[in-house]
Parts: structure tokens; sequence; C-alpha cells
């Protein structure tokens, strides 16, 4: 998030949004920069009308929560969704409230004992080995 708001900063004191920008915000207040994360939302923001994106947020309504019921056994789960999908460089954000479960479907292909998950600033990371793929085995005819 502290990526995103760095852009927003340049943004209103009326700076360009580059990797060279924002990595400078960002380490002025004391963040490590990943350069994957500042190229992916300086890609994400090269079409995009902030001032315009700021409005509709503002604009957009938001949900109120009804009052709890007299039933206070009862217990309800609520889940919210976020999803966002922009194509040129390629840009797609999933946020949820609440708990969720995502399950991949893995091939035999894959080392499912050498999977590593981190979840680190709000983004989880998951690595896959592959596995070598297996010689082929040759059959002579006779």
């Amino acid at each position: 998030m502290e990526y995103v708001y760095a852009a927003l900063l340049l943004h209103k004191a009326g700076k360009e949004i580059n990797e060279d920008n924002l990595k400078a915000v960002l380490q002025a207040a004391g963040i490590e920069t990943n350069d994957a994360k500042v190229k992916a939302l300086v890609a994400s923001l090269e079409n995009v009308n902030i001032e315009e994106a700021i409005e509709k947020a503002v604009a957009a309504p938001v949900a109120v929560a009804a009052a709890p019921a007299a039933d206070a056994g009862a217990t309800e789960e609520k889940k919210e969704e976020k999803k966002e999908e922009k194509k040129k460089s390629y840009y797609r954000s999933e946020r949820y409230r609440g708990n969720y479960r995502r399950t991949i479907t893995l091939t035999e292909k894959c080392e499912a004992d050498k999977i590593k998950a981190d979840f680190k600033n709000g983004v989880l990371t998951i690595e896959i080995p592959k596995t070598d793929p297996k010689p082929v085995k040759k059959i002579e005819i006779k």
C-alpha cells in the first residue's frame, strides 16, 4: 500500500510518476524498495487518469452493515470483494475481506513437497518448483 501512497504523493506534488521518483519517495520514508513492485505500479498507472480514479473512489457508495439481530448465537460471515484488471502491461488485483480459500489444482509436473509460500506486506508469494521432465523410454521395434 505504501507504493500506492508514494504514487499519490508524487501526483499531488505534480511530479511525474516514474520508477526513479517512486523509489526516491519510498526511500525517503525509510521503506526498502522492491524493483518488481515499483515497475508493476508504474506500468499499471501508465494510462490512468488519477484524478478521475480518485473521484470515482470518493463517489462510490459505501455499504452500511445492518445492526446485529437479537439472536446473538448465530454467526454470519461477511465477505467483500474487489477485482481490478488492466490489460496493457497486465495488472490484476483481488481484494477480499473476511475468510476465504483459494484452491489451486497442481499437475503432477510440480514438486508438491517443495512448495514455498510467503506472506509479507499484504502480498502472498507462492513458489511452485517444476519437476525435471522424465526421459522418454525408447522401445526398439524389431
